[in-house]
C-alpha cells in the first residue's frame, strides 16, 4: 500500500503563494498538522518513509516518524514541481490554471514544463511499485506532486486544469494508493494482454489518445477484435473505430471500463449510438494463492494425442456435437479459429496448453501465457480456460504451480462477472481488480 501525505502548512500556503524549490518551514499550524497525522497513521504498520528533500517535507516526515522510527529515504524526484519566473506570485497574477493543464503543455522560460513534471513523478511511482509491491511506504511531498500521483493510480490525466479536478490534497492530508493499481489498469492491462498474445490471438494493436483498437485476422470474436475506450468519447471517435472495424470485417465491439472517469458518459454514448451490451467482464489478479489437492492427471499438451484432445474439450464448449472430430475440423467457426490460434502458438516458448483427464477421458482445458518485461511488469501472465465438470479448481490450481514455476509474479484473469468460475478464482485467492463492459452493434 502506498500512503501519500502532502506536507503541513507552511506561511507561504496561508498567503496563497505558489511555493516549488522555495525551502519554506512549517508554520506552527503546520508542524501541529504534522502531529494530527502522525497519530493518525499509528495503528498502519509502515515499512519506511519516501521524502522530498525540502524542508517542509523533511519536518513533516520527521514528525511522523517521531514514534515509528523507520529508515527515511529522500528522492529528488518527488521534490515539487519548478515554478520558475512564477514562484512566489499568487496564482491570480499569473496564468495558474493553464499552468496545470496536462494537454496544453505550455513551455516556459524557467518553470518546469507540465508533461516533463509527470515524467520524472512516473518514473518514480514505476519504481515504487517494482521495488516495494509487498511493502507499506509512507510518500511525504508536495500538493503538486499529489496531482499525478493521483492520475498515475487513476490512469486518467482529466482535461483542463488538474487543480479544478479535485487532485491536489490539502496540507497533511493523506490519500491511499494500492501499489499495482496502476500497473493493472484497463488500459495498461489490455496493452500487456495484446503484447502476450499477439501472434496467438490478436494481430495488430493501433493506440491513440482517445482509444486502443486490438483486432485478430484469424478470430472473428467480439473479445479479439475490439475498441476500449480511453477517454470521454464523442461521435467521432465512436465512427472512427466503427470503419477501421469494418474494414476488415468485424462488428463494431467498444469495451467500456467500469471504473474509468468517464464510465457513465461513454455508456451512454454508446447506447445512443446503437449499442448493446454484449458481455460482462470482470479482470482479476492473484492475490494470496490458496492451494488445493489434484486428484486428476493434468499436463502441458505435448504430443499430437494431447493436442486433438485439447481441441475436442475446447470444441465442446461452443458445439453440441463434433463434426469430423478426427481431422480436427469442427462445425462451429469460433472453435475453428481457436484451433488455429491454438496450433500457431505451439512452442513459441511463452505459451503452455493444459489439460486434464479424468480416467483417460480428457476433460478441462487452459492456456497460460506468459512473457518478461511486459509493461514495465516482470513475468505477467494470462490465463485463459474452459472449466469443465467441476474441474475448474484443480486445471487453474496445475496453471499457477506452472507460472509460479516459470518465475511469474502477476497473473491476470478475466472471466463473466458473476460468474461461478470467478467464485472458484477468489477461493483460490484472487482478486478482483476491475469491470470491463462489451457493448456490440
Amino acid at each position: 500500500m502506498i500512503y501519500f501525505v502532502r506536507h503541513g502548512q507552511t506561511d507561504w500556503n496561508v498567503q496563497k503563494k505558489v511555493m516549488g524549490r522555495c525551502d519554506e518551514p512549517l508554520n506552527e499550524n503546520g508542524k501541529k498538522q504534522a502531529k494530527e497525522t502522525r497519530d493518525s497513521l499509528l495503528e498502519i504498520d509502515l515499512d519506511l518513509i519516501i521524502c522530498s528533500p525540502l524542508q517542509r517535507a523533511k519536518q513533516t516526515a520527521e514528525i511522523i516518524n517521531e514514534v515509528k522510527n523507520i529508515p527515511i529515504i529522500y528522492d529528488d524526484r518527488i521534490i515539487e514541481r519548478d515554478f520558475g519566473e512564477f514562484e512566489g506570485k499568487e496564482t491570480k497574477d499569473f496564468d495558474f490554471h493553464g499552468y496545470w493543464n496536462y494537454y496544453k503543455n505550455d513551455i516556459y522560460k524557467e518553470a518546469e514544463n507540465i508533461q516533463v513534471f509527470f515524467k520524472r513523478i512516473y518514473e518514480f511511482l514505476d519504481d515504487i511499485n517494482n521495488n516495494y509491491k509487498d511493502k507499506n511506504v509512507l510518500v511525504v511531498a508536495h500538493g503538486g506532486v499529489s496531482i499525478p500521483v493521483a492520475c498515475y493510480y487513476n490512469n486518467r490525466i482529466p482535461e483542463g486544469s488538474l487543480v479544478d479536478a479535485g487532485l491536489v490534497l490539502a496540507n497533511c492530508q493523506v490519500a491511499k494508493y494500492y501499489n499495482a493499481v496502476k500497473k493493472h489498469n484497463c488500459s495498461n492491462c489490455l496493452s500487456e494482454l495484446f503484447d502476450i498474445l499477439n501472434g496467438m490471438f490478436f494481430d495488430k494493436k493501433e493506440e491513440t489518445a482517445d482509444y486502443i483498437l486490438c483486432t485478430s485476422k484469424i478470430m472473428d470474436d467480439y473479445f479479439w477484435n475490439l475498441a476500449y475506450l480511453k477517454t470521454k468519447a464523442n461521435n467521432s471517435i465512436i465512427k472512427e473505430t466503427e470503419d477501421k472495424l469494418k474494414m476488415i470485417d468485424r462488428t463494431p465491439c467498444l469495451y467500456i471500463g467500469r471504473d474509468d472517469v468517464y464510465y457513465k458518459e461513454n455508456k451512454e454514448l454508446a447506447l445512443k449510438s446503437g449499442y448493446q451490451i454484449k458481455d460482462t467482464d470482470v479482470y482479476m489478479i492473484l492475490d494470496n494463492y490458496k492451494d488445493v489437492d489434484i486428484n486428476i492427471n493434468i499436463k502441458v499438451v505435448e504430443t499430437e494425442k494431447e493436442y486433438n484432445d485439447f481441441m475436442k474439450v475446447l470444441s465442446s464448449a461452443y458445439n453440441d456435437n463434433l463434426e469430423n472430430a478426427e481431422e480436427n475440423v469442427y462445425a462451429d467457426a469460433v472453435t475453428k479459429c481457436y484451433y488455429d490460434a491454438v496450433k500457431m502458438s505451439i512452442g513459441n516458448g511463452k505459451t503452455y496448453h493444459i489439460i486434464g483427464y479424468d480416467n483417460d477421458i480428457p476433460v478441462s482445458v487452459a492456456t497460460l501465457n506468459i512473457a518478461s518485461g511486459i509493461g514495465g511488469i516482470n513475468n505477467v501472465g494470462t490465463a485463459q480456460g474452459y472449466w469443465n465438470k467441476g474441474y475448474s479448481k484443480q486445471v487453474l490450481a496445475y496453471l499457477i504451480h506452472l507460472f509460479k514455476e516459470k518465475d511469474g509474479k502477476d497473473l491476470i484473469l478475466c472471466t463473466e462477472y458473476h460468474s461461478k468460475n470467478q467464485t472458484y478464482y477468489e477461493k483460490l485467492g484472487f482478486k478482483e481488480m476491475y469491470v470491463m463492459e462489451q457493448y456490440v452493434k
